[in-house]
C-alpha cells in the first residue's frame, strides 16, 4: 500500500513539474517571438473536429467538436483565448455481473492564453487554458442487468486545464488550415491532479 501511495505521489509530482516547465517554456518563447514574428491578426476564430481521450480514470476516447476564439493583447505576442469542447465517449460501468454500457458526454469551457512561436505561412502557437468540465453518463445498452442505483443524465461539474500546441498553414490572407494537439488534465481533485486526457483536432481558422 505504501509503495502504491509513493508511486501515485511521484506521478503527481512529475505532472506538476512538467506543467511548470511548460509554463516557463511558453513565457520564454513569447518573449523571443516578439522580435521575430510577422503581423499577427487581432482576432482569430477556429472550428474543428477530432477526438477526446477523456480525463477520467476509466479511460476511453470518442469524437469531439472544438470552437475557439483568440484576441491579441495590445499588439503584443500574447492572445487571450476562449475554447469550448464537446465530445461523446463510449464507456462501460464497473466490471461485474451487472456491467452496463454507457456513453459519456463531455462539455468544457476554458479561458487562457495563446503565444505564437512561429509566425508566417506555417504557424505554431503554444496554448494554456483552464476552466470547468462537465460530464454526464447516458445509458446506451447493457451487459447483464443494469445497476438500479445508477442514475443517468445528471451533469457532474469538475475543473480542468488544457496545455497544448496549435499548428496552422495559411491558405489565404484570412483562412488557415489548423491542427491542435493538447493535454486535458482534470484538476482540483483530492490529490490536486486527477486523470489525464488528450485532444486532437483538425479544422480551419479565420483571422481578421
Amino acid at each position: 500500500m505504501l509503495a502504491h501511495f509513493a508511486s501515485a505521489a511521484w506521478r503527481k509530482a512529475a505532472a506538476v513539474v512538467a506543467v511548470s516547465g511548460i509554463l516557463v517554456f511558453v513565457e520564454q518563447l513569447g518573449a523571443q517571438s516578439s522580435s521575430t514574428r510577422e503581423h499577427v491578426s487581432a482576432w482569430t476564430t477556429d472550428v474543428g473536429v477530432g477526438g477526446l481521450w477523456q480525463p477520467h480514470g476509466e479511460g476511453g476516447a470518442g469524437p469531439g467538436f472544438v470552437l475557439s476564439a483568440t484576441r491579441r493583447v495590445n499588439q503584443g505576442p500574447w492572445s487571450l483565448s476562449a475554447t469550448v469542447i464537446a465530445a461523446r465517449v463510449a464507456d462501460a460501468g464497473a466490471p461485474g455481473p451487472n456491467r452496463y454500457i454507457i456513453d459519456r458526454d463531455w462539455v468544457t469551457a476554458m479561458v487562457g492564453t495563446s503565444v505564437p512561436v512561429i509566425a508566417g505561412k506555417f504557424g505554431v502557437s503554444m496554448d494554456l487554458a483552464a476552466g470547468p468540465l462537465w460530464s454526464r453518463d447516458r445509458q446506451a445498452g447493457t451487459r447483464g442487468t443494469p445497476l438500479t442505483s445508477q442514475t443517468f443524465g445528471d451533469w457532474e461539474a469538475m475543473a480542468g486545464m488544457l496545455v497544448g500546441t496549435t499548428v496552422t498553414y495559411r491558405l489565404s490572407p484570412s483562412l488557415r488550415a489548423m491542427s491542435r494537439l493538447a493535454l486535458v488534465q482534470h484538476i482540483f481533485t483530492d490529490d490536486f491532479l486527477g486523470a489525464s486526457g488528450g485532444l486532437t483536432v483538425l479544422g480551419v481558422a479565420y483571422s481578421r
